[in-house]
């Protein structure tokens, strides 16, 4: 399943990837991904399996504490992959993109 937040050129380029997949403090994630959202102006914040839902928290974070009016979500893409041994993962891909 995709979802277009706004169909614009900014929101549908590729931006630098972000794989949320640790155990680390979710703030210490947050600002981590911050970071990198100030020098790319971009991130898609990636999450698979058990990580899906910190990969949720983590853009939430970004939006609507830290950057709040300064970034909006842009493409997210759910999805699942096939593993080796025949099991299903899903996973999350949330754009992130600064405004101004």
């Amino acid at each position: 399943m995709t979802t277009d937040m706004e169909n614009n050129d900014s929101t549908s380029s590729t931006g630098e990837i972000f794989l949320v997949d640790s155990d680390e403090p979710i703030m210490n994630i947050a600002f981590d991904a911050l970071e990198m959202i100030r020098k790319n102006k971009k991130i898609i914040v990636e999450g698979k399996g058990e990580m899906c839902s910190k990969a949720v928290a983590v853009s939430n974070i970004l939006t609507e504490r830290m950057l709040k009016e300064t970034a909006k979500f842009g493409k997210i893409d759910v999805d699942s992959e096939m593993l080796d041994d025949g099991q299903l993962i899903s996973t999350i891909k949330l754009a992130i993109v600064m405004t101004d």
